[in-house]
């Protein structure tokens, strides 16, 4: 990842845009954030954000042959009751740039809400 940040900045890319994922069980395909741009020594040259993108997986999306039949592997749906306000306070959580300490205690008053942390 510290070669494309590098390459990104070096060309004149002042962002990156990750494809991301958040069901009612959690995050999902949160490793290239995470483990990737994150933890880059150099993830300072470029901003980043999330596009949340939410959509049914189905068996035969790639290549999709019109006509098929949908096969929904995992709906893209959330919960009403989970919904928007406990995406966004996981993103706030995990990946906000805050002090430790902050991060810790917004951990903390999350899971008293009963969100997942």
């Amino acid at each position: 990842m510290a070669k494309k940040i590098d390459a990104g900045a070096d060309y004149g890319i002042d962002a990156f845009i990750f494809d991301w994922y958040h069901y009612d069980d959690g995050p999902f395909l949160k490793r290239p954030i995470d483990e990737g741009f994150l933890k880059a020594k150099n993830n300072g040259r470029i901003k980043f954000a999330f596009m949340w993108a939410n959509h049914d997986w189905i068996k035969n999306l790639f290549p999709y042959t019109k006509g098929e039949p949908r096969h929904v592997l995992y709906p893209g749906k959330l919960l009403e009751s989970f919904g928007f306000d406990s995406v966004t306070s996981y993103v706030w959580i995990h990946h906000a740039l805050m002090p430790q300490p902050d991060r810790v205690r917004a951990m903390e008053a999350a899971r008293e809400q009963g969100m997942p942390v």
